[in-house]
């Protein structure tokens, strides 16, 4: 039996650090970013960077995650890109992490709050080269809780600037309607919320690898993915669903649908 899948979509300001609406605060929040930075070992990018902190997600007491997951790196439509890496990263250091891969405090495009850590993805162009010095953070990333089904799961974007790019592919396996589950664009800065309901897997979308602007410049968007303490984390049964449901509206409330 499939499960249903509601979506939240907020929209809020960085530097205000809460959104409008969200049924999960954050004091009810547990992040799913790793508090260390380096590389987020993926299923299939082989080993991590040679001299940076290899990071499973599969071993969540000893990366203190509130469970453990897996990421898949997934292709691109463009041809011109190749599979992306996914870092642990928080503004207030510079890391140097070779092959030409390096994070300034102060980015070009995308710059969080200095002490939060985030998800950065860092592009490849199709020759396995980085594009912009790792700083143009597009990819496409399966997120899949190995067997279990979290009631809640919050994603929050980083710097949103264009539109229908950035945000959910897919949820348990199942495809979504683009034109509903892509985020519209903000502000510089801005984060926009999606909050996925009974979640055993998601396929998430970060950043804007268009011919328009590629491999010059990109929208570069950066991500945080949260659940709610445990003890609510899991759900008891699958819910009937009718089918996947989305919201595609521009303002700054929540809409559900």
């Amino acid at each position: 039996m499939q499960k249903l899948s509601l979506l939240v979509k907020t929209l809020v300001a960085s530097t205000a650090g809460l959104s409008i609406f969200s049924s999960m605060s954050a004091a009810q929040a547990m992040s799913l970013v790793p508090t260390t930075e380096g590389e987020i070992q993926l299923t299939n990018f082989g080993s991590c960077l040679s001299g940076v902190t290899c990071i499973d997600t599969t071993d969540a007491v000893t990366n203190s995650l509130p469970f453990a997951y897996s990421v898949t790196s997934l292709p691109s439509s463009n041809e011109g890109l190749g599979i992306s890496r996914l870092f642990s990263d928080t503004k207030s250091t510079v890391n140097n992490w070779g092959l030409e891969i390096k994070f300034n405090k102060e980015d070009e495009g995308t710059n969080p709050q200095t002490d939060a850590y985030w998800l950065r993805p860092v592009a490849y162009n199709s020759e396995g080269k980085v594009i912009e010095n790792g700083r143009l953070e597009y990819g496409i990333f399966e997120f899949d809780f190995l067997g279990k089904t979290a009631n809640e799961v919050k994603l929050s974007f980083l710097d949103v600037e264009d539109s229908s790019f950035s945000g959910i592919l897919s949820v348990n396996g199942q495809n979504v309607d683009p034109t509903k589950f892509l985020l519209d664009a903000a502000g510089d800065d801005e984060t926009q919320n999606l909050v996925l309901k009974n979640v055993d897997s998601f396929v998430v979308q970060l950043g804007n690898p268009s011919s328009s602007k590629f491999p010059k410049t990109g929208d570069g968007v950066n991500l945080q993915v949260s659940v709610p303490e445990p003890g609510t984390i899991f759900s008891i049964g699958a819910l009937a669903v009718a089918g996947m449901f989305g919201v595609r509206k521009r303002n700054k409330s929540s809409n559900i649908a």
